[in-house]
């Protein structure tokens, strides 16, 4: 394009074009020679104040001479104040919005992560951090991710005194953590570790499952029901996660709490309520986060829990409006499963008012509509004998009305 355009100009212009082109590089490679000869002759204060009026490209090549010097005399000057303080603004220096080449971007990864080696000053470490994730979509990105996860692993496991680089880390692993990020950041946020840094935590962990939900689902199931219930109420509560992904999550949920025994014996017990009360809170809101999706992956589970559901109504675990939650919700998940255990439910209702023992009204209602809603004709027996039993006429009318509504 330029060769086409100068093929157009006058002589004389491509002249003039060439001088000015000429005299700008040469412009350039002058302010920043000059700029190269300030930093080296300068004091470390000198050095700073090159490195922070730069701009452009020459930005670069001081960042990167002040960031190799500060490398180079961390050891020598320990935790001199001055170093620091041009390590920092050498980081600072590499702009967020410049355009770095690939070896650029890989040179500045290690260099940065050098940077966060040799100073134990927070606002460099902080500094290397933030810049850090934008050079680390390259081939760095596992040295990063290490450096940072074994970091944060042992603030985990000796830090007590809380430090602002445990946050910046954090968060720095919510953007470019992997699978094991998850599980550090996960297990420093379920722990209660740092208390004032908690939705740093949580951020982190919400951003991570998200990334690795093979990591999240192997995470809930091996937790504590305390625990996965906290989690829970955090992805559930985020707008910004998508639904599909809390269906899920929810699956492995309700999946946990129907096969932990212990936790099964206990609500059934009552030994201890609040832990009873997290239990069943944990399965009913799982339950209808399924529902409200319309999981269907979810449907042979969730008929598996209307079983233990109904047991625990009828021990009195779960009250009227909480088993009609489960009712509606089951019914949400239009399976051959859901429809069944549905019918299976109002037979049990039928026998006991056979036995004299009548069902609460509202609960026989919404089965009735649950299964009416269904349209399944596995209903139909239940449903039809249902107009032969004295209930109130309300329910028999009910179920004539859901009759009317099977599908042939």
């Amino acid at each position: 394009m330029m060769k086409f355009c100068l093929n157009k100009m006058p002589k004389g212009l491509v002249s003039i074009f060439f001088s000015i082109f000429l005299c700008s590089v040469s412009l350039f490679a002058t302010e920043s020679d000059e700029a190269v000869k300030l930093f080296v002759k300068g004091s470390i204060a000198d050095k700073i104040a090159v490195v922070r009026n730069s701009t452009g490209r020459e930005s670069i090549v001081l960042s990167e001479r002040g960031i190799d010097f500060s490398i180079e005399n961390a050891y020598i000057l320990k935790n001199d104040r001055d170093l620091s303080a041009l390590a920092v603004a050498s980081v600072l220096a590499l702009s967020k919005d410049s355009s770095f080449s690939e070896e650029e971007s890989v040179r500045f990864c290690n260099k940065l992560i050098s940077v966060f080696k040799s100073f134990d000053d927070d606002n460099v470490r902080i500094a290397a951090l933030d810049r850090i994730v934008v050079f680390s979509d390259g081939v760095g990105h596992d040295a990063v991710v290490s450096l940072i996860n074994s970091f944060v692993k042992d603030a985990v496991g000796t830090v007590d005194k809380v430090s602002p680089v445990i946050a910046s880390a954090v968060t720095s692993l919510g953007k470019i953590g992997d699978a094991e990020s998850f599980s550090i950041i996960y297990g420093a946020w379920s722990s209660n570790k740092w208390e004032q840094y908690r939705n740093e935590l949580s951020l982190a962990v919400i951003d991570l499952s998200q990334k690795y939900p093979d990591a999240a689902k192997k995470t809930v199931l091996s937790s504590s029901v305390e625990e996965i219930s906290e989690y829970f109420d955090l992805i559930e509560k985020k707008d910004t996660i998508p639904e599909n992904f809390k269906a899920e999550i929810a699956e492995n949920v309700l999946l946990k709490t129907i096969n932990n025994k212990e936790n099964l014996q206990n609500a059934s017990s009552g030994e201890d309520v609040a832990k009873r009360d997290t239990f069943v809170q944990l399965q009913l809101k799982s339950l209808a986060v399924i529902a409200d999706n319309r999981w269907s992956k979810a449907s042979k589970l969730v008929g598996q829990y209307f079983v233990l559901a109904k047991k625990m109504y009828a021990d009195k675990i779960l009250n009227d409006n909480e088993f009609i939650a489960v009712i509606t919700n089951t019914a949400k998940i239009a399976s051959q499963d859901s429809a069944q255990c549905l019918s299976d439910c109002l037979a049990d209702f039928n026998r006991s008012l056979e036995n004299s023992v009548a069902p609460v009204k509202s609960v026989v209602l919404a089965v009735i509509s649950a299964l009416g809603g269904l349209g399944d004709k596995t209903a139909f027996d239940n449903l039809l004998y249902v107009t032969y039993l004295e209930y109130p006429e309300e329910v028999v009318s009910e179920a004539r009305d859901a009759l009317a509504k099977l599908k042939w």
